[in-house]
């Protein structure tokens, strides 16, 4: 697998949320591209990356809070931003990490949750690293997320 490590320090992101419920029924990848679709459809996505003005550049995906106890899963569709959230939008802080930063090229529907599955049961358990509770990221770097050769990043907290 390839990816890169980096530290930074903590950094606003601004978007919308939900709490999605991941009950066995319906997949957390389904519910996350529900989402979406309707971020999409409200007009935010443009709106958000009118806002984009950090070291991340584009959308990202932020998996804030997952609880396995509850099934529940807090979602963002956000962009970094140094501006305050607008009516609308929720700002949120990421603490400083130790980033795992893992590229990923293809449809981000096909590429994405193969890739998560993949840090979980080979990256992992083959080193020292630990996810550090904190959120983890995904970040959209091709304005198409369907195409073949779209480029997205998995950014993973690690200890």
């Amino acid at each position: 697998m390839n990816y890169q490590l980096m530290e930074r320090d903590a950094f606003q992101v601004v978007g919308v949320k939900e709490s999605l419920i991941c009950d066995g029924e319906t997949s957390p990848s389904q519910e996350i591209g529900r989402f979406w679709a309707q971020v999409g459809q409200d007009g935010i996505i443009d709106r958000l990356l009118g806002l984009n003005n950090g070291q991340i550049s584009g959308l990202m995906g932020v998996t804030v809070d997952y609880s396995e106890e509850n099934n529940k899963l807090e979602y963002w569709v956000a962009t970094e931003s140094k501006e305050n959230p607008p009516d609308g939008l929720f700002s949120y802080e990421v603490p400083a990490a130790k980033w795992a930063i893992f590229e990923v090229v293809g449809p981000v529907v096909d590429v994405l949750p193969k890739t998560w599955q993949k840090i979980y049961s080979e990256w992992f358990p083959s080193n020292d690293y630990e996810h550090n509770g904190t959120p983890s990221l995904e970040v959209y770097k091709s304005l198409d997320p369907t195409s073949p050769t779209a480029k997205s990043e998995i950014w993973v907290p690690v200890k």
